[in-house]
């Protein structure tokens, strides 16, 4: 079981709050992730999901479902 950081975003993409979901695999941390977003904190802008150092993706709050998280892989900062 792994421990992964949720990082609450506000729109100006500052870090407002922390939170923590416990998942076997990546995937099923990011479906956490995504109901701990829209259910917790619908007004927020977005959530970025890490696993220690490595940073799994980032969870826009307008997105309808999970096909639109935006793996981050060598993605570069806007």
């Amino acid at each position: 079981m792994h421990t992964y950081r949720c990082y609450l975003l506000n729109w100006s993409d500052n870090i407002v709050s922390v939170d923590s979901v416990r998942a076997e695999e990546d995937d099923a941390a990011m479906v956490m992730a995504i109901n701990l977003l829209r259910e917790q904190h619908p007004t927020s802008a977005a959530m970025e999901v890490w696993e220690q150092r490595r940073r799994l993706g980032r969870i826009e709050n307008d997105a309808p479902d999970a096909r639109t998280l935006r793996p981050l892989l060598g993605a570069k900062h806007p």
